[in-house]
């Protein structure tokens, strides 16, 4: 009686002890990667064709997203890197901090994880140096392309088709009123436009220094007129930065304030976005991401009298802004190898479609030249015809000072806080300090 009173004990013992680990699985659930972006229809895009992942693993892994806004999103990444500590497994960084990225070991490297893909083929070349671009020079992989951006040349179709106005126009300029083919054109056009008394103007872009924006905004007339921020073998900016043609590019590029509306020093995405979508401006530069609201009934006054072209040529050259981001594996998540596998599945053509469905923008031929995606959004077919011209800054170490040197010179040198030759002497000269300091110890 005895030994079959123990025997029961011991089972009840091993039962509870079984039935405590069965509910320790099932509380455990599915592994969770943790994905940073910020708040914005691409964020929530990707928010959304993420929240399938749990489905299709059958429950074993879920992807959480955070979107923070705008302006937190790289306060806490920055948090992350110096922390060095795991908060999250995928992270979409702006194009430009991958030199930061690899230099800070933030950063998995992707080449054997990724590389050899079957999608990566899908990416465009123009794309690939400044997405997937290695600062190492080694040839590597450190990130995948997720959101394709290009600045894009946003202007009022209805005044540029308008018979009295095309006529007034050749009348004053001796050439046909129509979509410009170069900034020089681009310039007349505003100034045509730039009707204070009617609070109407010709041109608006990003003139700030907040974040990067009128670096970017910048570069692709810097490019045109033959300029460069730098020699990216020699890391070398002086006399390229504040070279003759630099010089030349920035007289343009702040002569063309005299067509901006009120508060263009500070103008910003939103200023720039507003002033459009007020039916305030002829032509607005904005990039293609940022183009959504201008098109929305409920935002924009002049939804159906905006056209979109591709940013126009210089004297020297053609070329735009590249924006976007691509998405990284954190060097310090636990989950490296179930976030490459979730990179591999987002990029399947059937998930990278439903991103482009919930307006983003793929870094994906297939997407990008397809009529799909043209008839989406507005803004696509002109992303599309924008891709061979673009081109990127930096992607290096140091990017925080150098960005830092620039924002605060060229807005110093458009609103005449400095002369055009001063800011420039000053940005070479620190760009030059950054460059020394990263790769010539």
């Amino acid at each position: 009686m005895r030994k079959k009173l123990l025997f029961a004990v011991f089972v009840a013992v091993l039962l509870v002890l079984f039935m405590g680990s069965l509910s320790l699985v099932f509380a455990a659930g599915p592994t969770t990667l943790r994905l940073l972006y910020f708040q914005w229809d691409p964020g929530n895009a990707v928010a959304k064709v993420a929240a399938e992942y749990e489905a299709a693993t059958k429950g074993k892994i879920k992807v959480e997203t955070e979107l923070p806004a705008f302006t937190d999103w790289y306060s806490k990444w920055l948090a992350d890197v110096q922390s060095q500590e795991y908060v999250w497994d995928l992270v979409v960084i702006d194009s430009q901090w991958l030199g930061m990225a690899v230099a800070g070991n933030a950063v998995v490297n992707l080449t054997d994880l990724i590389g050899k893909k079957p999608f990566v083929k899908q990416i465009p070349e123009t794309m690939k140096p400044y997405y997937m671009g290695d600062p190492t020079g080694k040839g590597q992989i450190w990130s995948v392309p997720l959101e394709a951006d290009a600045e894009l040349l946003f202007y009022r179709k209805d005044l540029m088709e308008n018979p009295q106005e095309k006529a007034g126009f050749k009348k004053k300029y001796g050439y046909d009123l129509k979509v410009p083919e170069t900034w020089f054109q681009l310039k007349d056009i505003a100034e045509f436009f730039t009707r204070p008394d009617k609070n109407f103007y010709g041109w608006i872009t990003k003139y700030g220094r907040g974040y990067d924006v009128i670096t970017w905004d910048f570069a692709q007339v810097l490019w045109s007129f033959g300029g460069e921020f730098w020699n990216r073998e020699k890391k070398q900016a002086e006399g390229l930065i504040n070279g003759p043609k630099a010089v030349e590019a920035l007289e343009f590029y702040k002569s063309l304030t005299a067509y901006c509306p009120p508060g263009w020093p500070t103008a910003m995405f939103n200023e720039t976005v507003n002033n459009m979508s007020q039916g305030l401006v002829m032509f607005a530069m904005e990039w293609s991401s940022f183009a959504p609201s201008m098109f929305d009934p409920k935002n924009s006054k002049v939804y159906d009298k905006i056209g979109i072209a591709v940013p126009p040529k210089g004297p020297a050259a053609h070329w735009v802004s590249l924006g976007g981001q691509p998405m990284t594996i954190s060097a310090f998540s636990p989950n490296k190898k179930a976030a490459a596998d979730f990179i591999e599945w987002f990029y399947k053509p059937e998930n990278i479609w439903k991103f482009a469905e919930a307006h983003g923008h793929p870094a994906y031929n297939d997407v990008l030249k397809s009529e799909r995606f043209w008839k989406i959004l507005p803004q696509n077919k002109a992303l599309w015809d924008a891709i061979p011209f673009i081109k990127d800054i930096w992607n290096t170490p140091g990017y925080d000072e150098l960005l830092t040197a620039a924002q605060e010179n060229l807005n110093d040198a458009v609103t005449g806080a400095k002369t055009i030759k001063d800011a420039l002497d000053d940005l070479a000269a620190r760009n030059q300090k950054t460059f020394d300091e990263y790769f010539k110890k």
